[in-house]
């Protein structure tokens, strides 16, 4: 669970359990947008939870190939997009997907850019 969604299920808890007696006070207390908190009190999801069944990769997968990326790092050898690509085209050809991942230009990733990938 990332920061902010430890966040706001801190100001669910707090307010569900009367620390603070209004959405607005607890929102606030936690530096979060009041129409955030009200949303998820009346049951929405967080995005990456909402947008999973858009995604080609399981969690598991992404998972893997962001420790690919890494070790290949360490090793002072960082992926280019376009081997990154290939490793989640093999990824997704074991789940029986053949259509390849999209491109989008020649760069090198490395540790510091890997929790931006998307895929």
């Amino acid at each position: 669970m990332d920061t902010r969604e430890a966040t706001i299920q801190s100001a669910i808890h707090d307010f569900n359990a009367g620390i603070y007696l209004s959405q607005r006070a607890a929102a606030k207390a936690y530096g979060l947008p009041r129409s955030t908190l009200q949303g998820r009190l009346q049951g929405a999801t967080d995005s990456a939870t909402s947008h999973q069944h858009q995604q080609r990769l399981t969690p598991q997968q992404e998972e893997f190939l962001v420790e690919w990326i890494l070790e290949e790092d360490a090793r002072v050898c960082p992926p280019s997009h376009a081997r990154t690509r290939e490793m989640a085209n093999r990824i997704l050809r074991m789940n029986g997907d053949d259509q390849p991942v999209a491109s989008s230009g020649s760069h090198t990733l490395s540790a510091d850019s890997h929790a931006s990938l998307q895929l």
